[in-house]
């Protein structure tokens, strides 16, 4: 009876994923502008997906599916939040060389952007009994990604504070010496960027 119970469940739980909401959105490409229907799952947005492709409807209902190396840049609204991603050089992922892509999800646009790079985990629980059915979960999570101009994308966790970002902003002295004197910290990243871009992006 346990094993039907966790079947249904299981079953149940796929084809609910199967359904899916559609929310307006940007296509920018080098030569023009598509608007489309982006299609989500009812499960939530999934940005971990999202980065390697995301499937959409045109004017017509006829279904695609666009990877980063199509597009410059997606945009639509999601919970009330406008959503940028734009599709950059994939020097991030393990078993990538930098010759695919990737869209980044943009936090701050400017000379140094600042993305969303985001991972996802999957585990399995040990059964709790006999006859119950092992589960997987998975969850994901973010990590801040640096660019200045058009460099190589640069994992922010991965970066000395101390050492690594008065050479990273050499070009911004003032701001240099604030994270020097300790008026910026290191979970201060979005502020950091700001000044930058804001007192220093066409130096």
């Amino acid at each position: 009876m346990k094993k039907s119970f966790s079947i249904i469940i299981i079953l149940f739980l796929v084809s609910f994923s199967t359904y899916a909401s559609q929310v307006k959105g940007l296509i920018i490409r080098k030569t023009d502008t598509l608007q489309v229907m982006f299609i989500i799952p009812f499960t939530g947005i999934d940005y971990s997906a999202i980065q390697y492709g995301i499937k959409y409807t045109d004017s017509t209902e006829n279904k695609y599916k666009l990877k980063p190396e199509d597009a410059k840049e997606i945009r639509f609204e999601y919970n009330g939040e406008q959503v940028r991603m734009l599709s950059r050089f994939d020097n991030l992922s393990y078993n990538s060389d930098n010759s695919t892509k990737i869209f980044l999800k943009l936090l701050i646009d400017g000379p140094i952007k600042l993305f969303d790079y985001y991972v996802k985990n999957s585990s399995v629980s040990a059964p709790g009994g006999p006859g119950s059915v092992p589960m997987m979960t998975s969850y994901s999570y973010s990590r801040y990604i640096l660019q200045k101009g058009i460099g190589n994308l640069v994992r922010y966790s991965k970066m000395n504070f101390k050492d690594d970002m008065p050479i990273f902003l050499k070009k911004c002295p003032d701001l240099v010496k604030m994270i020097q004197d300790k008026v910026y910290q290191k979970n201060e990243i979005e502020r950091i960027v700001t000044y930058y871009n804001t007192y220093c992006g066409s130096n």
